[in-house]
């Protein structure tokens, strides 16, 4: 009776702590929604309301895949030891949407093509779990989001074909350090430029490659997508 009691304590401070996981991502945008971490932990609609609402337990996969999926650490959410999150102050200001798949400093490589349109990698055909991802302590350390491959020879010298590029998407493109070097995701499609205000209108930017046989052209910031500042890069050979 005891033995039994104590495995029911354990398992309902599991869930417990699992939901704590849960509310806890939610509340710090580290989850879009419920619906991202049901995808992601590949449960069926409804089952995470469910456990959250004390109605079902999580299973062990359920707990596995919490971690793997937001890097919650497993010794807390099995044994109650340490922080929620794995390796840093769980009560840390700066925590943000982005910061658990950095936390292990692992980047995704995201195909150019499929960047168009970038809000967080969640448009059709293209998931953030399906993307090679890359150990890079240093570009995750600096705040990258995500690799990119370099295409085409419009910024040589600079860079060159087959460079990766470590970038980090602007919140909005209100703020932009005009004369680096950003990835455009605009309706032309996505390129990889140095940006400058347009002298012959303050409603466009200036798009500028580095190579002088590429002329420049404007875009109208109405027609950007997004802006992904340029902050390293890993030399092709």
């Amino acid at each position: 009776m005891n033995e039994d009691l104590s495995v029911s304590t354990l398992r309902d401070d599991i869930n417990r702590r699992f939901c704590e996981a849960v509310h806890f991502l939610l509340d710090k945008n580290l989850a879009r929604n419920k619906n991202e971490v049901m995808s992601k932990l590949g449960l069926y609609l409804g089952r995470l309301s469910l456990i959250l609402g004390g109605k079902a337990n999580a299973s062990t996969d359920n707990v596995a895949m919490l971690s793997k999926a937001y890097g919650v650490s497993t010794e807390w959410l099995l044994l109650g030891v340490g922080t929620i999150m794995k390796g840093v102050d769980s009560d840390a200001a700066d925590v943000r949407r982005d910061a658990a798949p950095r936390l292990s400093g692992y980047l995704p490589l995201i195909p150019i093509t499929a960047l168009a349109g970038f809000n967080g990698i969640d448009e059709p055909g293209v998931c953030l779990d399906d993307c090679t991802r890359y150990l890079v302590p240093e570009f995750a350390q600096a705040g990258a989001d995500f690799l990119i491959r370099i295409q085409g020879v419009s910024m040589t010298p600079t860079f060159v074909s087959g460079d990766l590029v470590a970038c980090r998407k602007l919140e909005s493109n209100a703020w932009v350090d005009y004369g680096e070097v950003y990835i455009v995701d605009g309706v032309q499609g996505v390129m990889i430029k140095r940006v400058f205000t347009d002298p012959a209108s303050p409603d466009a930017i200036e798009c500028r490659s580095d190579n002088p046989d590429v002329p420049p052209f404007s875009i109208n910031k109405t027609d950007v997508r997004s802006l992904s500042k340029v902050i390293g890069v890993v030399r092709s050979i």
